[in-house]
């Protein structure tokens, strides 16, 4: 048997007496009652450089895609009642008209009034005689005539209708009178003023130097809408007060 320390003196010598639940434990490890609880949200609270609680923050210097076009739900231009067409559905649907009508005016006018007042000389060029056809004034301006009428009443027939011509319905867009419904046709005051600007330039192809500045003029009236803004409209547009939407 050992004898008892002498009373005040530790029993177990240098050791220091066991805590209640055993020896306090060594340097570096958590105190008594073991590992400390999680914090809220889960998980141990980040230690040696590790990212905050919560995962690996956002990157830096990226912020949302940019939209391309119009957003959506913009507001249309006043009087508008309907999203404008494109540049190109109009001028596709343009395309779709002119081949429509240059087939009939090609087998009306080139068969019919071009032949009746057209007059054949012969060239000897070179010592080859070519036969060159000649269309008399007369015949120009006959021809010059016939085809505005036709382009007229092919425009005016259409759009005095439902606003749309055969180009117009294959690209699903319309004519529409600025501050009135998408619905419906225009009216004849405007179908004619429209008519007039879009097709009267046909009326001075029958002399060589009016049909150039004509075909200016057409050229800028077809390409006004790419630099009106808001309503992207065509001269003649302007002048008829109309805009062309999509259906």
């Amino acid at each position: 048997m050992h004898p008892e320390p002498p009373p005040g003196q530790n029993p177990y010598g240098s050791v220091p007496p066991p805590q209640q639940g055993g020896y306090p434990p060594p340097q570096g490890y958590p105190p008594q009652g073991g590992y400390p609880p999680p914090q809220q949200g889960g998980g141990y609270p980040p230690q040696g450089g590790y990212p905050p609680q919560g995962g690996y923050g956002a990157p830096q210097g990226y912020g949302a895609a940019p939209a391309y076009g119009t957003p959506q739900g913009a507001p249309l231009p006043p009087g508008v009642p309907a999203p404008l067409a494109e540049w190109w559905q109009r001028l596709v649907a343009r395309l779709i008209d002119g081949v429509i009508l240059g087939v009939v005016v090609y087998l009306l006018i080139g068969n019919l009034i071009s032949g009746a007042f057209t007059t054949t000389t012969t060239s000897d060029i070179g010592g080859i005689a070519f036969e060159i056809p000649t269309v008399s004034f007369v015949g120009l301006l006959i021809q010059a005539v016939v085809s505005f009428l036709l382009y007229g009443a092919y425009e005016f027939f259409q759009i005095s209708r439902d606003g749309q011509t055969i180009g117009k319905k294959v690209m699903k867009i319309r004519i529409v009178k600025l501050g009135h419904p998408a619905q419906g046709g225009v009216d004849t005051e405007s179908a004619i003023k429209r008519i007039g600007v879009l097709w009267g330039p046909q009326l001075l192809s029958f002399n060589l130097v009016l049909n150039f500045i004509a075909g200016l003029f057409s050229l800028v009236n077809v390409l006004f809408p790419l630099w009106d803004k808001p309503l992207q409209q065509a001269i003649h547009d302007k002048v008829a007060g109309t805009v062309v939407v999509k259906l």
